[in-house]
């Protein structure tokens, strides 16, 4: 899962990033959504654990996000921008197998 990233076997730098498929609202397996919202104290303290930890690594982070933010509001992007408002991790990804298989994407 991913607040946004290139989608893969797109020619050119054209292509804007999209919202992972699990993280889409009007998706059929949209419980990247609920997932997201039930981890959010979990992230808030991983977040605050890697600010003390690798404080570098924290600001970075933050300002990319800030950044990802501006640009889909000057682009139009609703759902990259509404995804960034509920992402609540540094990282830019998460990936998440159960049993061997991972969500459909």
């Amino acid at each position: 899962m991913s607040p946004t990233w290139f989608q893969l076997g797109h020619a050119g730098g054209d292509t804007p990033p999209e919202v992972s498929a699990t993280l889409k609202h009007s998706a059929e397996h949209a419980g990247g959504c609920d997932w997201l919202e039930q981890q959010a104290e979990t992230n808030a303290l991983l977040v605050a654990a890697m600010a003390i930890m690798h404080p570098e690594l924290y600001i970075t982070s933050l300002a990319m996000m800030d950044r990802l933010n501006h640009q889909a509001k000057i682009k139009g992007l609703a759902e990259i921008e509404e995804v960034v408002g509920e992402w609540e991790s540094i990282f830019n990804a998460v990936s998440v197998i159960i049993n061997w298989q991972s969500p459909y994407h």
